[in-house]
């Protein structure tokens, strides 16, 4: 199937090109609005939250309505189970369940009469091992313009030998995480099974008296395509990355839904810029 966005842009094209004046409009259908699940559980006490929306058509920049009146059930292959308090905007929160590499843990949402399911595992957490900062500007790489000048951070952590590991790395900046918005750093072990890894995070430059926290997530193989096909549909679709068309990230939520539920062992390192 043709990309609406690229004939659209073709046929602008022609029109410009013969002189004409009528405007050419592909127009994209919108697309049911299905269940949307946000959620982790990481290693350690929680609380953990899980967010319920709804998806928005493809021209729609208002923010997701909310999901409110849902059941929702967190339980682990070790026999544990919580139903979730709900709280305002569609995020419901556990108070008891824990976090243990190693365990599988799974999502029930009934919703409307529908019910979703979703479950992952969680890897062993992979410390960090040190974090420097150098100062880059374009003299360093000729890619970096004015205002991305500044301190970045290269981190250091050893990967575990023969296991086919999954990283993400989210950076926060004074306790908050820096530049959401922007495609996370999600990567594998493929090149460097069982060596040092040295990770120069380019995408965010920090400056004199920032406090830089690192996050390393480990993730297992399902969560590493959600984020990357996530990463590319973010990057590519215009009506956002749970719009329903023309393209949407792959889930591990049943019932056609959209989103992801994961299980992440995560490591924090931090370092104050000088």
């Amino acid at each position: 199937m043709e990309n609406p966005g690229k004939l659209f842009l073709a046929a602008s094209a022609i029109a410009i090109l013969c002189g004409c004046e009528k405007v050419i409009d592909l127009p994209v259908a919108d697309s049911t609005p299905r269940l949307v699940v946000e959620g982790n559980v990481f290693d350690g006490p929680g609380p953990f939250t899980v967010h319920l929306t709804r998806s928005a058509s493809f021209y729609n920049s208002d923010p997701p309505p909310s999901v409110q009146g849902a059941h929702v059930r967190i339980s682990d292959s070790a026999g544990n189970s919580e139903d979730l308090s709900e709280g305002a905007n569609g995020v419901y929160t556990s108070s008891s369940i824990v976090g243990v590499p190693g365990r599988t843990y799974s999502l029930e949402v009934e919703s409307e009469g529908k019910t979703y399911t979703a479950s992952n595992t969680m890897p062993e957490p992979d410390p960090i091992d040190s974090m420097t900062y150098e100062y880059l500007d374009s003299t360093d790489y000729a890619f970096l313009s004015a205002q991305d000048f500044g301190d970045f951070i290269t981190m250091y952590h050893t990967d575990q030998a023969g296991i086919a590991d999954f990283y993400q790395v989210r950076l926060y900046k004074n306790g908050a995480l820096d530049k959401p918005n922007i495609t996370k750093n999600t990567y594998s072990d493929q090149f460097f099974d069982g060596l040092q890894n040295k990770e120069l995070l380019l995408a965010h430059p920090f400056h004199a008296g920032d406090t830089v926290t690192v996050e390393l997530w480990s993730i297992d193989h399902v969560a590493y395509d959600f984020y990357t096909t996530l990463n590319s549909v973010s990057d590519n679709n215009g009506g956002g990355p749970f719009s329903g068309v023309p393209e949407n990230p792959i889930t591990n939520i049943s019932n056609g839904a959209y989103g992801f539920f994961g299980a992440s062992a995560v490591t924090r390192s931090t370092v104050v810029i000088q």
